[in-house]
């Protein structure tokens, strides 16, 4: 299983920082939504009017699960109060706003469709799954937390497109969540060099098994 981090505040916080100067300078109006607005409807800001959701990350966080008693709290912009409807991804490291780079403002369901999930059919019901998840307890998916969370991604893989994966973290004492993200998995390209250096490894091997006199511990590679 991969592991990985929960998105911290502080670099949150330091898109939106980052994504309101950049817009701001390229004549966009940008407004920063109520704590209210935010919680209650996902909208971190108003860009050119468009309630959006600001992530300096290219992972999608869709539910998490609290540890103190077992909820499960299905993430915006996948709630059905939600009311947010673009993303403005960003990617800024929380120390330094002047190495921050602008990606996009994007319609979050066009986003997911490109990037995320098979087609429009499977977002409707990729929707409808978190919602459903959203207030049940992890009880009702296994007796035990490690196996709700492996059956809570179960859930949630079918609708994605094949390079894309879902994870979630193993929560320590200090944590009072696991979250769940997909993430676009990391595909190692094997080039033509690569191809001809595991041929060239193959045929050594061939070879050395070929020149061999012992009838122990022989192994044979058909190339």
């Amino acid at each position: 299983m991969k592991i990985i981090t929960p998105q911290n505040k502080d670099k949150g916080d330091a898109g939106v920082d980052f994504a309101e100067k950049h817009l701001i300078t390229e004549g966009k109006t940008f407004k920063r939504a109520s704590k209210l607005q935010d919680y209650e409807q996902g909208i971190d800001c108003f860009i050119d009017n468009i309630p959006t959701d600001v992530k300096n990350t290219n992972d999608i966080f869709v539910c998490q699960i609290m540890t103190e008693n077992g909820n499960i709290n299905t993430r915006h912009p996948f709630k059905k109060n939600s009311k947010v409807t673009h993303y403005c991804i960003v990617n800024v490291p929380k120390d330094d706003l002047t190495k921050g780079k602008f990606i996009e403002h994007v319609n979050i369901k066009e986003r997911l469709l490109r990037d995320f999930v098979k087609d429009e059919v499977n977002l409707k019901a990729f929707y409808k799954q978190l919602q459903e998840l959203n207030g049940k307890n992890m009880k009702a998916f296994g007796i035990s937390q490690s196996q709700a969370c492996f059956k809570i991604k179960q859930l949630i893989l079918p609708f994605l497109k094949a390079d894309i994966g879902c994870s979630y973290v193993e929560p320590t004492e200090a944590d009072g969540e696991i979250s769940f993200k997909l993430y676009k998995s990391k595909k190692k390209t094997i080039t033509a060099e690569t191809n001809l250096d595991i041929k060239s490894i193959l045929s050594k091997f061939k070879k050395e098994n070929i020149n061999s006199s012992s009838t122990e511990n022989i192994i044979t590679i058909n190339v």
